[in-house]
């Protein structure tokens, strides 16, 4: 069952590079952004666990886990899939254990055996393989790829500070409410690119296993 649980998730979040791109070809990365974090949290809500209660002074952690983790890297993959093919962005996209391990050594300040340096060593020679194609092929290009980067350094940045909070309260209160937060602040900037935006049934229904299931079930799965 967690070998199945975990091959679903797999399966759906490998896929929304995909339903990004069909989202973006009408509405601007905003409204694919908003659309995405508004059907995730209101997946998550359904589930009884992601409503347990947390402390109040924890909260604005949690707030910042929704930027750090949800908003501005959910901007940032619409806007780059812009300039560079999905399946590019999902395979960068693998990198993430690499920059959560990076970043995990900072905070922890404890260096990693030799075989996790080695593998972190290859891991990232991968990344450079997929990456200097794409900075080469052009200007516009090279910023998609870039803008990909960043989105995956706020991701292990964002699983970082994910972990006190989940080892205290469970994933799903966490993840609920960082959606929350996420969903706040991308209200004003996906209302705002809505007028930049065209209707599109195809794109919309992308929306909903974009959010409902790359944001929503895939994450239950994991738990």
């Amino acid at each position: 069952v967690e070998w199945g649980l975990l091959a679903a998730a797999a399966i759906i979040w490998g896929s929304s590079f995909l339903f990004i791109e069909i989202g973006i070809e009408a509405f601007r990365p905003g409204v694919v952004a908003l659309a995405r974090v508004a059907l995730g949290a209101a997946t998550v809500v359904l589930v009884p666990k992601a409503r347990l209660p947390v402390d109040r002074q924890d909260l604005p952690r949690i707030a910042l886990l929704g930027v750090v983790w949800m908003s501005i890297p959910f901007v940032l993959f619409p806007m780059a899939q812009q300039w560079i093919d999905s399946a590019v962005a999902g395979m960068l996209n693998g990198a993430v254990p690499l920059t959560s391990t990076v970043i995990a050594t900072v905070l922890l300040r404890r260096m990693p055996g030799a075989k996790q340096l080695a593998g972190l060593g290859i891991g990232f020679l991968g990344v450079v393989a997929i990456a200097l194609p794409q900075m080469q092929a052009g200007s516009t290009t090279a910023l998609g790829a870039a803008l990909i980067l960043v989105a995956i350094c706020l991701y292990g940045l964002g699983l970082n500070l994910a972990v006190p909070l989940q080892q205290r309260y469970g994933a799903l209160p966490v993840l609920l409410r960082s959606q929350l937060a996420a969903l706040v602040l991308l209200v004003p900037f996906g209302l705002w690119q809505l007028s930049g935006s065209q209707w599109s049934l195809a794109s919309a229904m992308a929306m909903i296993p974009l959010g409902s299931l790359g944001t929503g079930l895939a994450f239950v799965a994991m738990v």
